[in-house]
């Protein structure tokens, strides 16, 4: 993959297999305060109750599952609720997505003076693993996702909002760029063509796109809302 991957294979919490198919890549975060090496060493330690494919940290990635294997991340029995009003949107892909068609990779949390967070060094670490797995895999970005998406567990809590995840995932995902628009842009509720007005760009301005469609023609703006984002009508600077 071009990466340093480490390997730290643990015999416990996962179902060995071959030939599956992944179609998803779900990015989780650990939880508490600790390194890659520390989780790699504390699931090779004994039974669980779960596992993952990667951790990664500022410095390190931590392979603890074969990709061909099953790791027990994103399994449910149903929705969880957690207490959260955002919780009930968050199990979008309930069914869809399964610890047997998918990847998981748990991001490092450091501890600051306001809380737990994902550092912009394991960010970016983290989106050279994405990436790496995407064009290797054949994944496309709108199948990299939140746990959340999966049950609604609150995973990766500082990115359960949408807005916050739009920002990461163009991160994760390499889709964050700014464009310079060649005349007139409307801009629509979603990436449809077919829905709602919201507001019309002005030409000759520069605006950032933080996510685009499948087919790359179509970006949503950092304020949100989608344009053409194709030769014809924006330059990408």
């Amino acid at each position: 993959m071009g990466l340093d991957v480490i390997n730290m294979l643990t015999k416990y919490n996962h179902d060995v297999t071959s030939g599956r198919k992944i179609k998803w890549i779900v990015i989780h975060w650990v939880g508490a305060a600790s390194t890659a090496v520390n989780n790699g060493t504390y699931f090779q330690g004994g039974d669980r109750g779960a596992s993952a494919h990667y951790f990664v940290d500022d410095n390190k990635i931590v392979k603890s599952v074969r990709e061909r294997d099953i790791a027990w991340a994103v399994g449910s029995r149903g929705y969880l609720d957690q207490g959260s009003p955002y919780a009930k949107y968050g199990h979008k892909y309930f069914g869809k997505c399964t610890n047997s068609n998918s990847v998981s990779i748990e991001m490092c949390c450091k501890k600051g003076s306001n809380g737990l967070y994902i550092s912009k060094a394991t960010l970016e670490r983290t989106a050279r693993l994405v990436q790496a797995i995407q064009k290797r895999l054949g994944i496309d970005n709108d199948h990299v996702i939140r746990h959340f998406d999966v049950n609604g567990k609150l995973c990766p809590l500082p990115y359960v909002q949408d807005s916050k995840w739009d920002d990461v995932h163009a991160i994760l995902t390499g889709q964050k760029f700014t464009i310079k628009t060649k005349g007139r842009l409307i801009v629509r509720k979603t990436s449809s063509l077919l829905s709602k007005k919201t507001k019309v760009l002005k030409k000759g301005a520069e605006y950032q796109i933080i996510r685009t469609n499948a087919k790359d023609t179509r970006g949503k703006l950092k304020e949100g809302g989608w344009i053409t984002i194709t030769s014809k009508y924006a330059e990408r600077i």
